[in-house]
């Protein structure tokens, strides 16, 4: 009980930060025709401001108020501690798609002035923050041991299930363990349907998020030519989206989709998906580099991109490891045991870094042509881009971490 209390004021406290920041940018812009919310950084911000404040309340109600039943409070506690991290990555998204405005409003971005280092570097911090939380949170030996929402859970959250006993029909009387055992089933029926309808949703915002980058290049930004330096950034926008996006998600759902079948196709497709989303994704770089290549300075200099090879680097040394841990017979089992919970984890982190990278990219180029407060069709269709590649993170993430649809891992496995 003290952790919950203590839990629930930090969340208050920060929520009153929170809010004393939303006034301030609302002072900010006040005075400025359109007072419009315009920017995929405001729209993220607000949709995580009201989404921590019914958190907030809702685990109120669930965790703090003794009347709240027990079985209520074992079924939304896996949705509470998903939804929880879920909302402070989307946190972190809004503070560095706000730092990229910041810099690119400011002038002179590509200098790399002292106030454009510093907010790359606060930037970096904040992404390293939260990757120790997520790390702390996720990674499987710290977790702290909750009990699962079955029939058990359930039973002993309605008191002590008295022994057996004959009931006559004609009394109309219902046994205590047949009482719990109809919930349960429905839960777990629910569940199910929960889970198959995720897994639907997320193919659809992830098909989706292609589907959006190719028509923003060919429609709204002149089409694909790679000779063309003004029109060869649309392929790097679609082969990111395509490669560190959408295949590179599904090699992570792929676990989850097929969690009862045999281990060792599986990780030659997740092996396939992964090396198909690294040769997207390197076109995607060259891309971006005949981009600049002839626009001097030729530096890295905006956290976008800082952040980019970093995640590049990132899931190259990510897909060597796996490969010599998972695919080689040779390596011994121990070894990949204690490599697996870090190879997953950090799987995971790295697809909602590349979701971030995403949106400080779609930031940047809303923001450069400078008219995005005039929210035209190219900037509002792009806004929509980044709304559905956070929607399909989101899914990802709840499908992978939901206890439910966990793949139940051996430790010591023989290939």
């Amino acid at each position: 009980m003290p952790l919950k209390i203590a839990h629930a004021i930090l969340l208050i406290l920060a929520l009153v930060f929170a809010a004393v920041g939303l006034r301030a940018a609302y002072e900010k812009r006040k005075d400025r025709p359109p007072i419009i919310l315009y920017s995929i950084h405001s729209w993220l911000g607000i949709l995580a401001f009201i989404g921590f404040g019914l958190q907030w309340v809702i685990g109120f109600v669930f965790f703090l108020i003794p009347q709240t039943p027990i079985p209520l409070r074992s079924i939304y506690l896996p949705f509470h501690t998903i939804f929880g991290p879920i909302i402070y990555g989307l946190i972190i998204l809004v503070c560095l798609t706000g730092i990229t405005e910041v810099q690119l409003f400011f002038g002179n971005y590509q200098n790399l002035h002292d106030h454009a280092m510093i907010g790359n570097f606060l930037g970096l911090f904040i992404v390293l923050f939260g990757a120790l939380v997520f790390f702390l949170v996720t990674y499987s030996p710290f977790r702290r041991v909750e009990v699962p929402p079955t029939k058990t859970a359930l039973e002993n959250g309605l008191g002590p299930v008295p022994k057996a006993r004959n009931v006559p029909e004609s009394t109309g009387a219902v046994p205590r363990s047949r009482q719990c055992s109809e919930p349960t089933a429905m839960f777990e029926k629910a569940e199910k349907e929960l889970f198959w309808a995720g897994v639907f949703l997320s193919q659809v915002f992830g098909l989706l998020c292609v589907i959006l980058a190719g028509v923003r290049g060919e429609v709204y930004n002149n089409g694909f030519d790679w000779n063309d330096s003004r029109k060869v950034i649309n392929f790097h926008i679609l082969f990111m989206v395509l490669g560190f996006v959408f295949l590179y998600g599904d090699s992570i759902l792929i676990y989850r989709i097929f969690r009862d079948k045999p281990k060792k196709s599986l990780k030659i497709a997740h092996a396939v998906l992964l090396l198909l989303s690294l040769l997207f994704a390197a076109i995607g770089v060259r891309a971006a580099y005949e981009r600049r290549k002839n626009a001097p300075p030729m530096t890295l200099y905006s956290i976008h991109s800082w952040l980019g090879v970093i995640v590049f680097v990132a899931f190259s040394l990510q897909w060597i490891f796996g490969l010599a841990f998972f695919l080689i017979p040779q390596t011994p089992m121990k070894p990949r045991s204690r490599y697996l919970p870090f190879h997953t984890g950090f799987g995971l982190f790295l697809h909602c870094l590349v979701v971030l990278v995403c949106l400080c990219g779609i930031t940047t180029i809303n923001v450069s042509p400078r008219d995005y407060s005039e929210l035209p069709p190219r900037a509002l269709f792009t806004n929509f881009l980044g709304l559905v590649i956070v929607g399909f993170g989101a899914l990802v993430f709840f499908l992978v971490n939901y206890a439910g649809y966990r793949r139940i891992e051996v430790v010591v496995e023989r290939d």
